[in-house]
């Protein structure tokens, strides 16, 4: 039977045994008078402020030009954030248990909006702000999208994706591991499937009532801006009897909830044409609602949007008017 892990400390770094498994913890040491942010708790080491690394880029103990444990953490040595802290308690263990430990405190986190039925898509973890660097991942009803923005991440994927199937049993995890911050860990750009079914090209979910497709395998960030949710119910708040623009607008979520609220009128502005698929439909579900005097106004604006699209070819337009 595999011996639980122990940890052996020697001058500052130290050794994992797990069996007759023995992983290395590397050491990096601090330039005199550059411990002041790792003791304040700043989750990164920046290269200009080590002495010199010791090991593989992997786990490492940082510690003072004297020798003393500050933190611990994941090297890279490409990347200018070298050291991405983990922990600052020196018994505590980066294994297994650890990284369940911080994912559960995470879930545990949004309990509050994953019991409400008005809302199915989420962020769940938020990477440094959850101990848990470089890591994002966002709920879309049964399906999780994760992306591992840090070599120590990238690592790790498919532990972490055990974990989470084991945590929230998800129909299925899909990886959005392409965004250009990968580039400067040495990272590559890639999605797929990581764990269980691949989710459908446009997921539908619901934000505070209102319903939304994502595109969670093209689409901007994971799909959808979710950390804009609250910011959106507070912009709706603006918008009742008002002509309401809303620019950069991807998907036009900001629209559908200023409309929802009241709006006389509402205009979705971007040049992105690949997020006019999911934009359409929550707009048409409002334009539903409209009076034959309104889906004609509606009808003359895309026609003035189809002259703007020819002046300019990377514009579109979607307009709810009016309400």
């Amino acid at each position: 039977m595999p011996r639980p892990f122990r940890v052996f400390w020697l001058n500052g770094g130290g050794v994992l045994y797990s069996g007759t498994v023995k992983t290395e913890i590397g050491k990096v040491v601090l330039k005199p008078g550059r411990e002041k942010s790792v003791r304040n708790r700043h989750p990164w080491v920046f290269s200009g402020a080590i002495q010199r690394g010791e090991g593989q880029d992997d786990l490492v103990r940082v510690v003072s030009s004297q020798g003393e444990y500050l933190a611990t953490g994941t090297l890279n040595r490409r990347s200018q954030i070298t050291v991405r802290l983990l922990t600052w308690d020196a018994s505590e263990e980066v294994d297994g248990a650890f990284w369940r430990r911080r994912l559960e405190r995470a879930i545990s986190g949004r309990a509050r909006v994953a019991a409400d039925p008005a809302t199915s898509a989420y962020r769940l973890v938020h990477a440094e702000a959850d101990g848990l660097p470089g890591l994002i991942v966002d709920r879309y009803g049964p399906w999780l999208v994760m992306q591992c923005l840090t070599t120590g991440m990238a690592q790790r994927r498919e532990e972490i994706a055990t974990l989470l199937a084991e945590l929230l049993s998800p129909a299925g995890i899909y990886g959005r591991d392409d965004a250009d911050v990968r580039l400067k860990e040495g990272l590559a750009l890639e999605t797929g499937r990581v764990l269980g079914e691949e989710p459908p090209d446009r997921v539908e979910v619901v934000e505070h009532g209102h319903h939304f497709l994502v595109d969670v395998k093209r689409g901007h960030k994971t799909g959808f801006y979710l950390d804009q949710r609250e910011n959106r119910q507070r912009a709706a708040a603006y918008c009742a009897g008002r002509e309401t623009l809303n620019a950069f607008a991807y998907t036009g979520a900001f629209g559908v909830y200023a409309g929802r609220a009241g709006a006389r009128s509402v205009v979705n502005v971007d040049t992105s044409a690949e997020a006019l698929p999911c934009a359409l439909k929550p707009a048409e579900a409002l334009i539903s609602t409209l009076t034959p005097s309104a889906v004609q106004s509606l009808a003359a604006f895309r026609l003035t949007s189809l002259a703007l699209s020819s002046l300019i070819p990377s514009l579109f337009m979607v307009s709810l008017l009016p309400f």
